[in-house]
């Protein structure tokens, strides 16, 4: 797979989990069309492509699942208004690594918005819901969990199709606060933003490091500073993380993951060292 690298002792594979469009003056703020649409061809109706590309950490004696997509259960709401497509593609791609749903230890979401955590929850055939990954703990920032629970006028749009009490009832969601190692060699930093909770995931092992950046960073187009979505909830803030990030990750020979860039081999760019 073009996008299956190693990091030190981890392999780390981004997935295809399908694709959806969304307005592209959306995704590039105040940036014009003029410029944004060189990187990013619009349909008919001025809609880009994203791609939801779920990280998936093999680490020693664990399994790790970061940013799941959006999962069949939304597409049938959503297919139309995004045109949604291959959204089921989840447990397929899972497999292609040699992985079924109930070998995941831990789910990590780095912000709880229905492109993201949908297909952590899946639907019965009776119409119930349960989780995706029966066997792991999910883990979000407890900021973002009452973001997601208490959405207002602004914010309900991109917290729709909620799931995740589901996971409160079965004792698989838990709550960080602040930065965390997860497991020896995997971390989760703040990133705010685009949501006030948000946070990245960095995999570091034997000198080598690589970021999943979430919606800091969406895609490869969005590396320069002023392309930011006008879906951040605060772009002011999601410009200062990321001048931090990116200084940060030249500095140190990151290589960042991108969760909804389309092309898939601009889906892993390697910071070099200043």
């Amino acid at each position: 797979m073009a996008n299956d690298i190693s990091i030190g002792d981890f392999r780390c594979i981004l997935l295809d989990g399908g694709t959806f469009r969304v307005d592209g003056g959306a995704m590039f703020g105040v940036v014009p069309k003029v410029l944004w649409e060189k990187k990013a061809r619009p349909d008919a109706e001025n809609r880009v492509t994203l791609s939801m590309n779920p990280l998936l950490v093999l680490a020693p004696g664990r399994k790790i699942l970061v940013d799941p997509g959006i999962g069949e259960r939304e597409a049938g709401k959503f297919g139309e208004h995004y045109a949604i497509e291959h959204a089921g593609n989840l447990e397929r791609e899972l497999a292609r690594s040699g992985v079924r749903p109930e070998e995941i230890d831990i789910v990590i979401n780095t912000h709880l918005h229905w492109d993201h955590s949908g297909a952590g929850i899946r639907l019965t055939p009776e119409g119930g819901l349960v989780p995706m990954f029966p066997n792991a703990v999910y883990l979000v920032q407890k900021g973002e969990w009452e973001t997601a629970c208490r959405p207002d006028e602004w914010t309900r749009a991109s917290y729709v199709f909620q799931g995740e009490p589901v996971l409160v009832r079965t004792g698989q969601m838990e709550l960080l606060h602040g930065e965390a190692e997860i497991v020896p060699g995997v971390q989760v930093i703040r990133t705010p933003g685009h949501t006030p909770f948000h946070q990245s995931v960095l995999i570091e092992s034997r000198g080598e490091a690589l970021l999943y950046v979430g919606d800091l960073i969406p895609t490869a187009a969005h590396m320069r500073l002023p392309y930011i979505t006008s879906l951040d909830q605060d772009p002011s803030l999601t410009l200062r993380t990321k001048r931090q990030i990116l200084r940060q990750a030249r500095e140190m020979g990151w290589t960042l993951a991108f969760c909804h860039e389309p092309e898939e081999q601009n889906r892993i760019f390697p910071c070099r060292r200043v």
